[in-house]
């Protein structure tokens, strides 16, 4: 069954808790700043910081999800993947979210193997309808 409705919607981490944004803010600085006297070499600082802020680039970054036809589409400032739905089996619930998984039972690979689809808090109107869009790709 094809579907022109698309849902799409956006998770900027950053803007979600303004505490875990200042703890976030905090915690890179005084870890770039252990590494600063520590070392000393400012070439290395720079290093680390760059190494540091990519590696948590998910929390900094916004990202975008859309549910088509063809698949999950998801888009950061640094790349865009689209997710078949031939590789997904079913949804699950999670409380922040839904997770696509490729196994019919529980499995420890789901987190390896499966899609972390974060979805906003407090909106289960959206959670609902995405796992309802996913049922229907799912199940064909």
């Amino acid at each position: 069954m094809e579907s022109n409705e698309t849902v799409k919607w956006r998770i900027y981490p950053l803007l979600e808790d303004p505490k875990r944004t200042a703890l976030f803010v905090i915690l890179v600085l005084v870890t770039i700043a252990v590494v600063d006297i520590a070392f000393g070499e400012r070439w290395l600082t720079a290093l680390a910081t760059l190494f540091l802020l990519g590696s948590l680039r998910m929390f900094w970054t916004p990202t975008w999800f859309e549910v088509t036809s063809e698949g999950i589409v998801v888009k950061t400032p640094f790349y865009r993947v689209t997710h078949r739905w031939e590789r997904f089996k079913i949804v699950k619930n999670d409380p922040r979210g839904l997770v696509l998984t490729p196994f019919r039972s529980d499995s420890r690979l789901e987190s390896f193997r499966g899609l972390f689809l974060r979805l906003p808090p407090n909106d289960p109107e959206l959670k609902t309808l995405v796992k309802t869009e996913c049922e229907k790709y799912l199940t064909t």
